[in-house]
């Protein structure tokens, strides 16, 4: 469900590395960082309003890991001088299965902030 919206890259389990997912210490690391992102995504929220630099937030409509409306929406509208591209269909691993479209939209922000 990660991936939704353009499947799973080839050698993805390869390139991404998933055998550290079994390894006891690398375990124990994110089940420590599930526990307590909760409380430090909240805190850090506390000080979005304050950044001054431009914020391209970029996510996927079909995310279940971090919540479009939740998460990414209240993100942008938080941040000054920020603006929300919202992929259609795309999950939570837009990175891989929108990379193409994300570079592009990141290369047209660019663009018209540097008009």
């Amino acid at each position: 469900r990660s991936l939704s919206g353009g499947g799973i890259p080839n050698n993805y389990y390869t390139k991404a590395q998933m055998s550290l997912l079994f390894d006891p210490t690398t375990f124990k690391a994110n089940s420590r960082d599930l526990v307590t992102t909760k409380e430090q995504v909240t805190e850090m929220s506390k000080r979005y309003n304050g950044l001054s630099m431009p914020v391209l937030v970029i996510t996927g409509s079909a995310d279940l890991t971090v919540s479009p409306e939740i998460h990414s929406k209240t993100l942008a509208a938080e941040i000054p001088h920020s603006e929300l591209i919202l992929f259609d269909g795309a999950g939570h691993l837009i990175q891989h299965s929108h990379s193409w479209k994300i570079l592009a939209a990141i290369d047209n922000w660019i663009r018209l902030d540097e008009v």
